[in-house]
């Protein structure tokens, strides 16, 4: 039987505090790590990024892995996300790679969830690309977003709070010429899901890179940035609701958990953020905010649901 044969896509922009527990998390189970770095963020989403925010990282941190055997630094300068995930798809299809992971910097797992991962692929090798269920976890490693979805048989009208979602794209299969096309979407509606969970780290930053990366990531355009920023994160409580920064809705609450972690964030800290006290009126108007927000959702959901 032939070895299968798995790269990794790691994207390397504000992370020095993963960068070398992500490598740690994914060497034994790759054969090839692709860390793709750009001097500048991308320039689709915010005109103003490339001057303001140019990445604050050093790719000389890698030489310090001890799997720097396995990784290429892939660089560039990419307009929009999708051009620079296709350069990596690009270099591992050149290097006759069968499955490329995509785990940004941000994103682990348990080491039977990878195996899972790996196995999953394997035994169900002939998808274009595949996903997986995921963790949100907010502020720090104690609280997982509850995200809404629709309750089974019933996906029009009821929905649940729950804190797995599914991210985009996990995995895709490079003999089928799957390629990036929306940042982390491809070009390709055949999917398999692997039960195989990602404690997804995105919102476990101190306040000052979150500020960065809602200026500069593939949603800046679509976020009320000064608003959100203030309202959501600086003022976050755990009676916050409605947190997801495009879709408020989406993003229920974030709940308080105790959750066994990957050994490669052993000893991973992050401060502690005391909460922005608000005035009066500034909870007024986020109060009213919030309510125009879940209005214009239900107003859109119930037209849908007349539509079908």
């Amino acid at each position: 039987m032939t070895t299968k044969k798995f790269g990794v896509l790691i994207l390397y922009f504000d992370c020095d505090q993963f960068i070398l527990r992500t490598i740690e998390n994914c060497a034994q189970h790759v054969d090839k790590i692709y860390v793709s770095y750009s001097p500048l963020p991308w320039s689709a989403y915010n005109k103003d990024a490339r001057e303001k925010f140019p990445n604050p990282v050093n790719p000389e941190i890698l030489k310090t892995s001890p799997h720097y055997d396995k990784i290429e630094l892939i660089e560039g300068v990419y307009d929009t996300e999708e051009e620079q995930r296709n350069a990596v798809v690009k270099k591992a299809n050149e290097d006759d790679l069968d499955y490329l992971i995509i785990q940004d910097a941000d994103e682990f797992y348990l080491k039977e969830e990878y195996e899972k991962l790996l196995s999953g692929i394997l035994e169900n090798p002939n998808h274009d690309y595949y996903r997986t269920p995921w963790y949100f976890f907010w502020k720090d490693l104690n609280h997982v977003i509850l995200s809404k979805h629709p309750k089974r048989n019933n996906p029009n009208k009821a929905y649940i709070p729950t804190m797995v979602s599914y991210n985009a794209c996990t995995a895709i299969n490079l003999k089928k010429g799957i390629h990036f096309t929306d940042k982390r979407k491809v070009n390709s509606s055949s999917f398999f899901i692997v039960d195989a969970l990602c404690y997804h780290l995105s919102y476990v930053l101190n306040s000052e890179q979150l500020d960065r990366k809602l200026k500069t990531w593939g949603h800046s355009g679509q976020v009320d940035i000064a608003s959100w920023y203030t309202f959501k994160w600086l003022a976050w409580t755990p009676k916050t609701k409605n947190l997801h920064p495009v879709d408020p809705h989406q993003w229920v609450a974030a709940k308080k958990v105790s959750l066994e972690m990957p050994k490669a964030l052993d000893g991973f800290e992050i401060e502690e953020q005391q909460p922005l006290k608000l005035s009066l009126s500034q909870s007024i108007k986020h109060k009213l905010k919030d309510a125009k927000s879940i209005a214009t959702y239900y107003v859109k959901d119930l037209k849908h649901i007349i539509r079908s």
